[in-house]
């Protein structure tokens, strides 16, 4: 996401950094919050929820603790981790570049891309993203078209 403090607006990406970690007996997960690295004041937090996956124990030599095959807990072949929620939400509003260019139709489609996307729906973002670019892509070659009758060039009309 990108920073909405007016000194980032230049900036042509933004980079978060982890500045705190917190975790409250009453309530599941922990609260990850992040800042801004160029300008400080931009915090966003997320709720993650994480729990370990298979557990590894050391194996005990034998005769050693009445014959036991396993042994103590020494860690976990992995953590699982869930984002729950995030403050701010998720936007679907485009940049403002993108929303310049493109026409009433093109940026529904996009919006509803970026709906897709906010949901973890990716494939579906696709199509709309597709359609978008298919659109600009036709209205190229109706220029290029034009252009060709103007000019009456017979080859870029039948490449067209």
């Amino acid at each position: 996401m990108p920073c909405a403090d007016d000194a980032c607006k230049s900036q042509p990406t933004t980079t978060w950094k982890l500045v705190a970690e917190e975790r409250t007996m009453n309530d599941p997960g922990q609260l990850l919050t992040y800042e801004c690295v160029h300008c400080g004041k931009t915090k966003q937090w997320y709720w993650v929820l994480a729990w370990p996956d298979s557990p590894i124990f050391k194996m005990q030599p034998a005769g050693i603790g009445g014959g036991s095959a396993r042994g103590p807990l020494v860690g976990y072949s992995g953590f699982t981790v869930v984002k729950v929620g995030q403050h701010p939400s998720w936007s679907i509003e485009p940049p403002k570049e993108v929303k310049r260019a493109l026409d009433a139709e093109n940026l529904a489609l996009y919006k509803n891309g970026l709906v897709c996307m906010s949901q973890a729906y990716g494939i579906g973002a696709l199509g709309y993203f597709r359609r978008v670019v298919e659109n600009a892509v036709n209205d190229l070659l109706n220029l290029v078209e034009e252009a060709a009758r103007t000019d009456s060039d017979a080859g870029a009309l039948a490449a067209v």
